[in-house]
């Protein structure tokens, strides 16, 4: 059943596309090839079907033009992304996902991947003005919804290609979404730092994007949605896996599903056997969980650092989630002195790999795909920013 913004919503689309004669607005049909994942609007050229009245069908062959999908607060940014992705991979050429509480439209086709924010946006044919549709609401009830919806939402102004999503206009509206904003918002501390860092590029800052093309199969990333204080349920416990960035990016292996950990002159937290110094059997579950996504022995030595398996365990569970073939695990070290390196190579080590700063170390996962890691040396500059 569907909720009434989102009937709106869809109600206002329908409406601007009523006056095209070239053009079959399907509401709710189910597609052969994605009979699962039924979009809330496909579009078709007109003549596209000539349906006998007497004869019904409850699903439908061919793949539209154009599918929509709109969010509500029962389907998450990452289910509506995972059902675009099926419907791409149907043969839908262009599929849009509305997001209305950021007023945005993320577009994904073969070609790549785009953001609009309240204004037209055009593809095959098929033109939706979502400024006119986002229009009635005040500045007011903008800034209300953003507190409120924090996961994805569009964030920057100016230009098309947008690719941080949170509410945000710039590094201080990363402040928010962190565990202790008054703590980790000082100068000089990295997860500061980060966030000027990725604003001021946009998405994948240059240091990063070098280590992930000088890196064989894989080249240039191209960032495609950026998440920041990212949290990944694991069982075992109420409590999420909380990542400072997580991202999705393409490459030329195709999808990466990317955890990001900022570092300057702070630890890596506890150590497997400090967190598990009081045992019981939700931790004993929630480890094995993360062992079982990492393809490592349980028990892990005691001497891990327990933040870093958690937050590589959350690459590899979203990569699952997206059908990414990589899964990749970075620390951003503003760190003159690669302070903490030595825990960060311990867990390499338990991996069975070997790497120097900035460089990526891979190794093959059961079932297709690639586990990597990397510490990459971040600008030291935006410690003061």
């Amino acid at each position: 059943m569907a909720s009434l913004n989102r009937s709106y919503i869809l109600s206002r689309i329908m409406a601007q596309l009523a006056a095209s004669e070239k053009l079959l607005c399907l509401p709710s049909v189910s597609l052969e090839a994605a009979a699962d994942a039924p979009p809330d609007l496909s579009i078709y050229r007109s003549g596209a079907f000539d349906p006998d009245l007497f004869k019904d069908v409850e699903v439908v062959a061919e793949a539209p033009l154009v599918a929509i999908d709109i969010m509500d607060g029962r389907r998450t940014m990452n289910e509506s992304l995972e059902r675009a992705r099926t419907l791409e991979m149907a043969g839908v050429r262009s599929c849009w996902v509305v997001e209305p509480v950021s007023h945005s439209v993320l577009v994904l086709e073969q070609q790549g991947r785009h953001l609009f924010h309240e204004e037209q946006v055009e593809r095959q044919g098929v033109a939706v003005d979502f400024a006119a549709i986002f229009g009635g609401e005040s500045k007011r009830r903008q800034e209300e919804a953003r507190g409120e919806h924090r996961l994805v939402t569009a964030l920057r102004r100016g230009g098309g290609d947008r690719k941080i999503f949170l509410p945000s206009i710039g590094p201080d509206d990363w402040k928010h979404l962190l565990a202790e904003p008054d703590k980790h918002w000082q100068r000089g501390m990295p997860t500061r730092a980060m966030a000027h860092c990725w604003e001021e590029n946009n998405g994948i800052p240059p240091e990063i994007s070098r280590v992930l093309g000088d890196t064989p199969g894989i080249g240039e990333a191209n960032a495609l949605f950026v998440v920041p204080e990212y949290q990944v349920p694991l069982p075992g416990g109420a409590r999420p896996a909380r990542n400072d960035i997580w991202l999705l990016a393409e490459t030329r292996a195709g999808l990466a599903s990317i955890t990001v950990d900022a570092k300057a002159r702070e630890s890596f937290g506890q150590t497997v056997g400090e967190w598990n110094a009081t045992r019981s059997e939700g931790k004993d579950k929630r480890l094995r969980h993360i062992c079982e996504q990492l393809e490592i022995s349980f028990p892990p030595p005691d001497d891990i650092k327990y933040s870093l398996l958690q937050r590589a365990a959350s690459a590899v569970i979203e990569a699952r989630r997206f059908k990414a073939p990589l899964a990749l695990t970075l620390v951003h070290s503003f760190s003159s002195s690669d302070q903490g390196i030595e825990h960060f190579n311990r867990l390499l080590s338990v991996m069975g790999l070997k790497a120097r700063p900035d460089e990526l170390a891979m190794r093959d996962l059961s079932g297709g795909g690639k586990l990597g890691f990397a510490w990459v040396r971040g600008d030291r500059r935006f410690l003061d920013a």
